[in-house]
Parts: C-alpha cells; sequence; structure tokens
C-alpha cells in the first residue's frame, strides 16, 4: 500500500518537542477520512515520537475473534502488515483482557504467561490500547526501542496521547465510510421506479443514519424514522418545510451562516457537516456529523439534495473528556504540566517577538512529605487539593496556575514585572504559612519555596525557564525555607545548581548508553605479605565525557546524589560487574573479596534486596566473595530500614564494612548496634597518622575497639611506604591507598 506524504512527515525535521509533534498530528490524523492512510499515518508517526524499531496498529475484528495488523512503519514492516492472530494470544489478548496498557522494559516484567523479567538486551515492547464507545477495538504497539534501549512511563503516556486521537480519527474515518455507503445505498433507492420505489421505502427506513430528502427549494420530501427520532419532529410534520425550520443548525462554519443544504445546492457539490450542533424541536442541542449530496436527474441537472447525518454527541462528550483529562490535573483540577508548558512557551514567543514581559514562579511546598507519611497519601491528596484553592486566590484572569509535580507547582504571571510578581509570592507564601490542615485530629503547618525568574526577549526555551526557576526555588529551600528566591544569572549557588543539573541529562545518557566504566583498587593485608593485590579490591566507578575522558566520582556523584540517581548508578555497578564476574570465571575464582559501595538511596529502595538477590542467583555469583561498603550517615538516613536490609543480605553471606569511619559523632555508638563485619577508617585520620599524635590516639581507639566486637579494621589515605609501616606497626588489618596502588580500569586485572 502506498502512503503519500503528508504535512506531518515534513515537520519531523523542525519540530522542538514531541508535544509539538502531537499538536501536529493531532491535527492531520483528525481530517483524513481514509481509514487505510490514517492508521499508516499514525503508525509513521507514533514510531518517530516514542524512537521505536517497528511500531503496528493492530485492530480486533469481534467476528473471528481475531486481531490483524492493518499497518506498520519500521523494522519488517512488509512482513507484519495483513497477519492476523487470535484475541487469546499475545500482548494484544492480554491488554484486551486485562482492558490496560502493557509496558514491558526496565523496571517493567511482562505479566504474560510465566513472568517475564526485562534485562539489559532484551527487546522492550509498549502497547496501548485504541478505545472506541469504551471498547478496546486494537492498539498501538512500539516493539523494541532504538540503540536497544527501554520504553519509559513516557514513551507509555505519550503513545497513550497519540492513541486517544488516534481513536477519535478513527471513528470519523469510519462515519464516513459509513455515510458514503449509506449515501450508495440511498442513490440506488432513488433511482428506481415508483413501484419499486414503493417497496424501497423499508429499506430507507433502515437506514441506521437519519436521512433527509428535499428538492431544489429545500422543503423536506421524504424523512426516515431516524431523523424523527434525533430532530423529534415526526415525518407528517415535517414533509413540506423547508430544512431551516425542522433541522436548524449551529456551528456550521462558512461565510455566511447558511445551512448545509443551501451551500450544497448553491455550489452544486457535496458538503461535510462536521461538529454541528442541531437544536431539535424540543430545543436540545446535538452535535451531529454527516452531509449533504446533490440529486441528479439522467441529465446530471440537480433535482435536490440528501443530507445523511447521526448523532455524535456521546463521542463529543468522550472527546472533551479526553481533552480535560489531557489539559488537567485530574487531583486538584489545575491545568497540568504539559498545558502549562505550551502556555509558557506561548508567553516565551511573546516575549521574543512582541518584547513583552511576563514572570514564571515555580513553588516547592515544604513539610509536605511530613503530611504523606504521618497521615498517608489520601491525606496527602486532600491537602493538595486545599492548597490548590490557597492557590487560586491570587491568581489574576490573565494567569495560568498548575501542579506540575507531586508537591510542585508552577505560575505564570503575564504581562507582569518582576517587581509585581514578587509581591504576589510574597502574598502566596503568606497564605500558605497561615493555612492548617487538619486530619485524623491532627493539624500541620506548612511552608513554601518560591523561584522566580523573568521571561523577556533574552530568555531562550521554556526548558531553560523551568530550570532556571527550579534552581531559584531550589536555593530558598537551602537557604531556611519558605521564602522567596529571584534568579540572577550571576549568582554563584545558582551556577552551582545548574552546573549539577546539567549532570543530571550526562548521568541518565550515561546509564543510558553504558558511559561508565568499572574501576578497582587493591586492598591488600598488611600483615600477610603474601596477600595478592588482585584477590581483594574496591570497585570504584568513572564516566566517560563526549571525548572519551575518564571523569572523577567527585564530578558527578554529588548530584546523583542531589537528584535521587544514586540507586540507578548502585545498580548498574552491581549488574554490570557480575557480568564481567561470568565472563571471567578465573578471576572469580581467585577472588577473596571485592568491596562495592551502596549509597543511602539504595538502603532506603526497598527493591534493593530483591534486586541484589536474582543478580546474584542469574550470574551465579558466590555471596561469599562480596562485601558492601556503607557509610554511617547513610545507615542512620534510615536506621531501621537499613538493619533490616543489612542482616537479609548477611544471612546470603555477603559481608558488610563500615566505610568513613570516625567522621561522625555518633560513630562508637552506632558501631554497638551495626551487624558489619570489618570497619574502614577514614582516611583524614591515616593521612597524617605520622606528625599528628591525635590521629594516632584515634586511630588506636578505633583499632581497641575493633579488636572487642571482633572486627577487622582498614586504612584508607595509605599513600607512603612509612604510613604502611606505621599502621602495621600499630595493628591494622588491610590497607587501601596511592601508596599500595592507584585505581586502575578493571579491564587490566587479569592482565595482571
Amino acid at each position: 500500500m502506498h502512503i503519500k506524504k503528508t504535512k506531518i512527515h515534513q515537520l519531523f525535521k523542525t519540530i522542538d518537542s514531541e508535544m509539538d509533534l502531537l499538536l501536529a498530528l493531532g491535527e492531520h490524523v483528525s481530517s483524513e477520512l481514509n481509514l487505510d492512510i490514517l492508521l499508516q499515518l499514525v503508525a509513521d508517526s507514533a514510531k518517530e515520537v516514542i524512537d521505536a524499531k517497528t511500531l503496528v496498529v493492530p485492530i480486533i475484528d469481534f467476528e473471528k475473534d481475531e486481531y490483524h495488523y492493518l499497518s506498520a512503519s519500521g523494522d519488517n514492516a512488509k512482513l507484519i502488515i495483513n497477519h492476523s492472530f487470535p484475541l487469546s494470544v499475545g500482548m494484544c489478548g492480554w491488554v484486551l483482557s486485562n482492558q490496560k496498557a502493557l509496558l514491558f522494559g526496565r523496571g517493567s516484567d511482562l505479566p504474560i504467561g510465566n513472568k517475564t523479567v526485562w534485562e539489559e538486551g532484551m527487546e522492550s515492547a509498549v502497547l496501548v490500547p485504541l478505545i472506541s464507545h469504551g471498547k478496546i477495538i486494537g492498539g498501538l504497539s512500539g516493539l523494541g526501542k532504538k540503540n536497544n534501549n527501554s520504553f519509559t512511563q513516557r514513551d507509555l503516556e505519550l503513545l497513550t496521547l497519540i492513541a486517544n486521537q488516534t481513536s477519535a480519527a478513527i471513528q470519523n474515518a469510519q462515519i464516513h465510510q459509513q455515510l458514503q455507503q449509506q449515501q450508495q445505498k440511498l442513490e440506488e433507492v432513488l433511482n428506481l421506479t415508483r413501484f419499486e420505489k414503493e417497496q424501497a421505502e423499508v429499506t430507507l427506513e433502515a437506514i441506521a443514519d437519519a436521512v433527509v430528502i428535499t428538492d431544489t427549494n429545500r422543503k423536506i420530501l421524504n424523512f426516515n424514522n431516524s431523523a424523527e427520532l434525533i430532530t423529534g419532529f415526526k415525518k407528517r410534520d415535517a414533509i413540506g418545510k423547508t430544512v431551516e425550520q425542522i433541522i436548524p443548525v449551529t456551528g456550521w462554519d462558512n461565510e455566511h451562516d447558511n445551512h448545509p443544504v443551501f451551500e450544497a445546492l448553491q455550489d452544486d457539490c457535496m458538503v461535510r457537516i462536521s461538529n454541528v450542533e442541531l437544536i431539535s424541536s424540543n430545543n436540545n442541542q446535538i452535535k451531529i456529523d454527516g452531509s449533504v449530496s446533490i440529486l441528479r436527474d439522467d441529465s446530471y441537472h440537480a433535482i435536490g439534495s440528501v443530507m445523511l447525518f447521526r448523532d455524535i454527541s456521546e463521542q463529543h462528550k468522550m472527546m472533551e473528556k479526553i481533552h480535560h483529562y489531557a489539559t488537567y490535573d485530574q487531583l486538584t483540577g489545575l491545568v497540568n504540566r504539559r498545558e502549562f508548558e505550551i502556555r509558557l512557551n506561548n508567553a516565551l514567543q511573546s516575549a521574543i517577538k512582541e518584547h513583552k514581559r511576563h514572570v514564571l514562579c515555580y513553588m516547592d511546598l515544604d513539610q509536605f512529605k511530613i503530611v504523606n507519611d504521618t497521615c498517608g497519601h489520601a491525606a496527602g491528596d486532600e491537602l493538595l487539593r486545599q492548597l490548590s484553592s490557597v492557590l487560586t486566590n491570587h491568581v489574576r484572569e490573565r494567569d495560568t496556575l498548575s501542579r506540575i509535580g507531586g508537591d510542585e507547582f508552577g505560575l505564570l504571571l503575564e504581562n507582569c514585572s518582576l517587581n509585581d510578581a514578587t509581591n504576589i509570592a510574597e502574598l502566596i507564601r503568606q497564605d500558605i504559612e497561615d493555612f492548617r490542615f487538619s486530619w485524623s485530629k491532627k493539624s500541620f503547618k506548612l511552608g513554601v519555596s518560591l523561584g522566580l525568574v523573568m521571561i523577556n526577549d533574552k530568555s531562550t526555551t521554556i526548558n531553560a525557564l523551568l530550570s532556571a526557576a527550579d534552581q531559584a526555588c531550589y536555593m530558598a529551600k537551602e537557604q531556611g525555607r519558605n521564602q522567596v528566591k529571584i534568579y540572577t544569572e550571576s549568582d554563584k549557588k545558582l551556577t552551582l545548581r545548574s552546573n549539577e543539573m546539567h549532570w543530571v541529562s550526562r548521568l541518565h545518557e550515561a546509564l543510558m548508553h553504558d558511559h561508565f566504566e568499572l574501576f578497582y583498587q587493591p586492598i591488600i593485608s598488611v600483615q600477610n605479605t603474601n596477600y595478592k593485590k588482585q584477590e581483594y579490591y574496591e570497585l570504584l566507578i568513572r564516566l566517560h565525557d563526549s571525548e572519551n575522558k575518564i571523569m572523577p566520582p567527585g564530578s558527578f556523584l554529588p548530584a546523583a546524589e542531589r537528584y535521587g540517581l544514586m540507586t540507578a548508578i548502585d545498580q548498574w555497578v552491581i549488574k554490570n560487574y557480575f557480568i564481567w564476574l561470568k565472563k571471567n570465571p578465573e578471576h572469580l575464582n581467585k577472588l577473596k573479596k571485592c568491596s562495592i559501595n551502596l549509597s543511602a538511596q539504595s538502603l532506603c529502595d526497598k527493591n534493593l534486596l530483591k534486586f541484589i538477590k536474582q543478580q546474584i542467583e542469574k550470574y551465579n555469583i558466590p555471596a561469599n566473595k562480596l562485601c558492601f561498603e556503607i557509610t554511617e550517615t547513610a545507615v542512620i538516613s534510615n536506621l531501621n530500614g537499613a538493619l533490616k536490609c543489612i542482616n537479609s543480605l548477611r544471612k546470603l553471606g555477603i559481608s558488610f564494612s563500615l566505610d568513613d569511619f570516625g567522621t561522625g559523632m555518633s560513630s562508637f555508638s552506632y558501631l554497638k548496634k551495626l551487624p558489619i563485619d570489618n570497619i574502614k577508617i577514614d582516611g583524614s585520620f591515616i593521612k597524617d597518622i605520622l606528625v599528628d599524635k591525635v590521629d594516632e590516639t584515634l586511630v588506636n581507639s578505633i583499632i581497641d575497639i575493633g579488636k572487642v566486637m571482633n572486627k577487622e579494621t582498614i586504612a584508607e589515605y595509605v599513600e607512603s611506604v612509612e604510613i604502611l609501616e606505621k599502621i602495621k606497626e600499630l595493628g591494622i588489618d588491610y590497607a587501601q591507598g596511592y601508596g599500595i596502588a592507584k585505581p586502575e580500569s578493571l579491564r587490566n586485572i587479569t592482565t595482571k
């Protein structure tokens, strides 16, 4: 099947965001009435939006209990099109049975048959249903993400938006096909003899759509049962009246506001009726869709018209619901982030082209987590609803208030000076500070941190504006919370925050494309000189930049910690190290112990235990060769959860090391509570141990406590032979540092 190129294909080179593409797609699919072209257009466009290798469109044939691939785009598309499968099998069968979308990828298992866990290297898949009149009629399915990546929740959301638009467009195309079929039937009926016409009256009444036949003066000659039901007029009352009297319409888009029948007869051509409101006999407004065609005699002269239409009120209501869902936050009723970004972009364009000035305000609630944790999510939801009403009090008619995240709000103040915006922000802050939220006899006081950024002709993109406002909001939190902060490029702290946010996108890309590399640094036995450097080491991580230079962890881990990416990085380290061990069985046999760092975020992750167990079983790694390094700070942040996790992993045979010991005020007291196997003395006490008696005394104390508690000790920052001799004299068990060996790539360890 050959599909002609349309404007949507040309837009791929110029569109800046997925949202622009969706809007453009909506414009084009809604007007396409050929079902084959429509489905192919959707397949081609959706493939680009979610970056899929292949995009297929299965449509259900309920009479045969099958689904057919009516269109496809991408790899093997020609082989897929027109193939059919039973409804009971595959992802389509699962979606139809469970009445919901399906995502198979990173963090999302395949729930069909024996549950399949997605792993790196597997093909990812996503399928969302196409729904017409509340019934699943097919779906849009992405098969394989480009570059062997995984589809994400974002891809699922984008595909759902496309599916909503496609469902409505399919209904329009089907209506058009049915109208054409009905028109053909009518023409056959009207060309019959008088005797045959009398016999064909039954056929006319059997047509499901409303049929109104007129002469050239627009007077009604015939009127079927469906027309009676929609208009509320009886056939006997309609005959002889003009269509304007019996079928008045509003919303008909033409220059002189003429009736569609008048337009068709005047222009001597078929007229399409789309989304027009008919006023019934009892003054109800009914949405209709249809067409007006010209009746002709044997000489092709116009002798009248046929108006064919149907009630699409329910479909229109469904589309309004879809539009509302796509535009508004369902919890608060405020504009959602998608719509907010559209309006923000419009404001940005007016600032650049018309030199208008606006202000973007980014708000993050303080103490919201306390309400959620104390009273549950139902209380948190009610709090957000109530606070939305408080915020609305300060929104001018031309402004836009949006819930753009969990407890984050955005306010676009159009045609507003920075001074006025600051006053409005301060009023909002004061109102929220005065607000009291009550739940289950508990009362909560809240605050809000607000960041402001000016939108003018120097502004660049909406992402840059949102980032700047977020940075200012973050600084408001850092400087004590519950205050207003204005973004200025000269603010050094904001610059640091911006640099960290830049790292976030780079870290996401590194996780997706494996730009990290594993390094190792040996840990040697101080007392046993026969201990080989390759038998015990700490596993480290490095990052390759765009020029393939090695970036040290200090340049990117702070940003990862601040923005919640440490769990993903820890899991990347564990999984890729296990894969490497599987490929190097000789090294695994010689290995005595490997220390792997676990962050506070990982220790608090409820899925950590399950993940580690799965990886150990999958790659057949002896648990007793693993040691996880944790810090006192990480444990204290969630003591009960950390203890539970540590104890569960120790039952598998994994040992634990307490890293950076001695730097915390509570180190010794927590040492009694923690089920750890060795103590890693912080390097700040080791590097000056030859000249600082206080450091030596503290190290001696740690060694003594370790011996009493039967825990081995490890010294960091051993940078010289003299320090190594000193810690050996003191009785430390193990040593690590540049004086022993510098960190190097794990790839090199097998050549040693």
